[in-house]
């Protein structure tokens, strides 16, 4: 009886790991589409309403979807800082604070936008945010890729290794 409700709970494991991973890949899907969106809602605002940085950061609070929320919402905290320091300072902390979900070429396509935004005039800075868009765009196509193809693996994965480590025991 024990080594069934062993069995059982190691199976459980493995399977839980490996649905964990496909939920992690999922995550970042949304994380992406999240960001892509407040890329889109930051080129409108300062294309046609000529909105202030600190003024955005503090819209994109309430407007982007939630897995981006707290990226603005930290750059809106460090906005309050922009008298001392540049806006670009301000971007590049709040992007090297952000977790570690993000993968390099997502963290290099914001930093490269904090380049230019308070910079340049909006046009310039409409111009960076369509590519930046643009990039994190493709950075999604390549994440859903991921995750379609990876996720069956990942809880398959779970899954057989669970049934292997049953076999062993038992």
């Amino acid at each position: 009886m024990i080594r069934w409700l062993g069995a059982i709970l190691v199976a459980g494991a493995t399977t839980a790991a490996g649905l964990a991973a496909a939920q992690r890949l999922g995550a970042r899907v949304r994380l992406l589409s999240a960001f892509a969106h407040a890329l889109d809602i930051m080129q409108s605002e300062i294309s046609f309403n000529l909105t202030p940085l600190p003024d955005l950061m503090a819209l994109l609070v309430h407007r982007a979807a939630a897995p981006a929320r707290p990226f603005f919402a930290h750059c809106a905290r460090l906005m309050k800082k922009l008298g001392d320091y540049s806006f670009h300072t301000l971007w590049q902390k709040a992007v090297s604070d952000i977790g570690p979900e993000w993968r390099t070429g997502e963290r290099d396509t914001l930093m490269d936008l904090g380049a230019v935004l308070g910079r340049y005039d909006h046009q310039a800075q409409a111009r960076a945010l369509t590519l930046a868009k643009s990039r994190m765009e493709a950075l999604l196509l390549k994440a859903e890729s991921e995750r379609a193809r990876q996720s069956r693996v990942f809880g398959t994965l779970g899954v057989a290794c669970g049934l292997a480590i049953v076999i062993i025991l038992i």
